[in-house]
């Protein structure tokens, strides 16, 4: 589920049983027991754990995880050239402070050092004995299919906890759920971000748009364009755009001074509807939305009471589930048995949780009655202490040639038919600043040095997977706009891959063989705060919606990381410059300087930049004033690409520093990174430029924090039961008073088994 915070970053959370990264990439790099973390936890916080029973947590935990082979020059080419792991491995020899390195695979975090990760995914190509290759142990490995004793309710969302309050401190009672709704045909074409910050007056732009959409669809679905869905997508009619048409649908409708009364605009709808062969074609009425909406003061389109005239409609209408359908759904409701050890446990994540007991009458008591609830039990800190971890990638393109020759190894071929993607197969983690000599770990409230991790994402899918689901390519200004949602939605509707393909005329204009080579050659080198210490809020809005606002960046010692964390990256990346065997692997930026239509990004951004042109031109009909703008903003933004590669951040150009002024030594990036001045030499536009493309790592936490009963700020006691209500329990990485120091995923799994444990032992007579 996408999740837009304050600050317009776009992170996700996942709704399935296994949980957060563990369904994405399942990185593992598990804290030491009796290491700092833990000690950090316990003298901080007041987080207290059995070690001898968490140490057991972790070693059932890890024992289901593989290794992973890295993709290095020897497992995929026989030493013939370096791979980008490689040369990672060997930047962080060369540059400094990732001294106890090496490709040796290790469980455990260590500071100062380089290593290689495990996996939660079996790839490894000899053969396996736990699992078959590909395998995912994400959470759901754990349970035991053979002796069931849970019930999981799938296609379910959880609204509320019910409790007794007839004693004297309230009890947990029921969990009350609704089938989660079915994706009508609207959201299975198109993206819309609900920004939760939005005023309410804002907000009912996406309704409009949802309408507008739902009658384009409409006229092209009755020419059998878009198949249905529910019988499998059929072959495509061999129709094409009137030419003549084009000049009416590129204009502005029903705003224009000769067009105020909208003829124009029914005039051309009509003539649509005629070319794709509509034979009851459907009257428009004037529709006149407020001024400061800013869609425009008239439009003609079809309403849904208007589509409900005719069978056409109608049936259209109920494959529109939600529209008309999702306040019928049925809510159902389990409840606790008598049994004295009974709990309800929220799992529901940091995000989640606060807002499902907000929702159920706990939590601060001024949101509870501002929210227009209940109050059962007031939890004045539920909800606070939220932190994630901005991340950053960099991402340079191996050339066609040699990926081809990677491909060609026996070794892979039968089985990786494309470059096996590589998940922080290699993982950098130390402290850098301009003076560390005090740095004393977690607890160090110093701003002149920050911890820093670098991990590494290459081939595949996975650079498709951060650069669209993130939308770093674009401003953060345009991310969350209707026209980067319809942009999103024409990249994944017009891809070969897809399995529900629209029409491919509004996809004929975009290089998809370039498009997919591209996404399956890019490396990418990444940095993320791996301590965060800005804390910030889980709250709802008017309507109910989730409110994400981590605060990134509002503590220095964040900012000191995220400064340290791009010049490492950098540094990394001009060492891997300096060897012309590497170099020749690689796109540079004479490749696109000479070949820019041949060479990446352009393979990536032409398929955006040929979406915005096909919705600039045959969406004007129903897009808005707004959508367009922003259509012409992000046309803009990824023309620059192309125009300027080395113009995508302020004075771009290399000064020698650290890097060659001959553009065949400089490796291909983007985002492109600032010149060296400003890299090295002015911190406030380093930090610029890192909040200007940085996104969410995803790894929400905190929001339950657990700690002592003397604890006033904790919300969850040592045994995870919930303060101030009895028979209720949280065990999820709302927890988690601070973040582990690198990927969490398999410490929360941990934490999660010895919780299990724990409760266990308490219902035991």
């Amino acid at each position: 589920e996408n999740v837009i915070t304050r600050q317009g970053i776009r992170s996700n959370i996942g709704r399935v049983l296994s949980g957060g990264t563990a369904i994405n990439q399942g990185i593992i790099i598990a804290e030491e027991v009796n290491g700092d973390y833990f000690d950090f936890l316990e003298t901080e916080f007041g987080t207290v754990f059995d070690r001898t029973l968490l140490q057991e947590a972790y070693d059932y935990v890890q024992a289901g995880m593989s290794e992973s082979p890295a993709l290095d020059s020897q497992t995929s080419n026989g030493g013939q050239f370096p791979m980008p792991l490689d040369k990672l491995g060997e930047g962080f020899d060369a540059i400094g402070g990732f001294e106890n390195g090496g490709f040796t695979h290790r469980f455990t975090v260590e500071e100062n050092s380089w290593w290689r990760t495990f996996s939660a995914f079996n790839l490894s190509i000899n053969e396996f004995p736990k699992k078959e290759q590909g395998f995912r142990q994400a959470s759901d490995f754990f349970i035991n299919f053979e002796e069931p004793n849970l019930t999981i309710k799938t296609k379910s969302t959880v609204l509320k906890v019910e409790f007794d309050t007839s004693g004297e401190t309230p009890e947990a009672k029921c969990v009350v759920w609704k089938d989660s709704p079915e994706l009508d045909e609207v959201d299975k074409l198109f993206e819309f971000s609900q920004d939760p910050f939005r005023p309410p007056a804002e907000r009912a732009i996406d309704e409009i748009t949802r309408q507008k959409l739902a009658s384009w669809i409409y006229l092209l679905d009755q020419k059998g364009i878009i198949p249905d869905t529910t019988i499998g997508a059929g072959p495509l009619p061999d129709a094409t755009w009137p030419v003549d048409m084009m000049p009416d649908m590129m204009n502005p409708m029903g705003e224009e001074e000769d067009d105020k009364d909208g003829t124009k605009q029914k005039n051309a709808i009509t003539d649509f509807a005629k070319f794709v062969g509509m034979t009851n074609i459907p009257t428009f009425e004037r529709i006149d939305f407020p001024g400061s909406l800013g869609v425009g003061e008239t439009r003609f389109l079809p309403t849904i009471e208007q589509l409900a005239k005719s069978n056409q409609g109608r049936d259209f209408l109920r494959r529109l589930s939600t529209t008309v359908g999702d306040k019928l759904k049925s809510r159902y409701k389990a409840c606790l048995s008598n049994a004295p050890h009974a709990k309800v446990i929220m799992s529901a994540g940091a995000v989640y949780t606060p807002a499902i007991l907000y929702k159920s009458g706990v939590g601060p008591e001024d949101l509870i009655k501002q929210y227009g609830y209940d109050l059962v039990a007031d939890s004045p800190y539920l909800g606070k202490n939220l932190h994630d971890r901005p991340l950053l990638p960099i991402s340079m393109f191996m050339r066609e040639e040699f990926r081809d020759k990677v491909n060609a190894n026996e070794f892979l071929v039968s089985k990786f038919p494309i470059l096996r993607p590589t998940s922080s197969e290699v993982a950098g983690f130390s402290s850098k600043g301009s003076d560390c000599s005090a740095f004393s770990g977690m607890g160090y409230e110093g701003e002149d040095c920050a911890y820093v991790a670098i991990e590494e994402n290459s081939f595949g899918h996975l650079t498709a997977g951060v650069l669209f689901q993130s939308r770093f390519y674009l401003p953060i200004s345009l991310r969350n706009t209707h026209a980067a949602d319809l942009l999103q939605s024409f990249v994944r509707t017009c891809s070969p891959t897809s399995d529900e393909a629209r029409s491919r005329k509004l996809c004929d204009t975009v290089n998809w063989g370039l498009l997919l080579s591209c996404i399956e050659r890019g490396v990418g080198w990444a940095f993320f705060v791996p301590v965060p210490y800005s804390r910030g809020t889980i709250e709802l809005n008017e309507s109910g919606d989730v409110k994400v606002n981590p605060n990134y960046y509002e503590d220095p010692r964040d900012r000191r990381s995220a400064i340290e964390g791009i010049r490492t990256l950098a540094n990394l990346i001009f060492n891997a410059e300096k060897d012309p065997e590497f170099l020749a692997t690689m796109e540079t930026v004479a490749d696109l300087r000479e070949r820019p239509k041949e060479a990446c990004p352009y393979g990536l951004f032409n398929g955006l930049l040929g979406g915005v042109r096909e919705f600039s031109r045959v969406l004007a009909l129903q897009a808005d004033g707004n959508v367009r703008v922003d259509l012409d903003n992000i046309n803009e933004v990824v023309k620059s690409y192309f125009e300027d590669p080395e113009q995508l951040s302020p004075n771009a150009k290399p000064t020698n520093k650290g890097r060659s002024d001959n553009a065949a030594e400089r490796l291909t990036l983007f985002p492109e990174l600032p010149s060296d001045e400003i890299l090295f030499d002015d911190d406030e536009k380093t930090l610029n430029f890192v909040a200007s493309y940085a996104t969410s790592i995803w790894h929400f936490a905190g929001t339950a924090r657990m700690g002592g009963d003397n604890d006033i700020e904790a919300v969850v006691n040592n045994n995870f039961s919930f303060k101030g209500v009895d028979k209720l329990a949280v065990v999820d990485a709302s927890l988690l008073a601070q973040l582990t120091r690198m990927n969490p995923a398999i410490n929360v799994q941990a934490i999660a088994r010895y919780a299990g444990l724990v409760l266990v032992d308490e219902a035991t007579p």
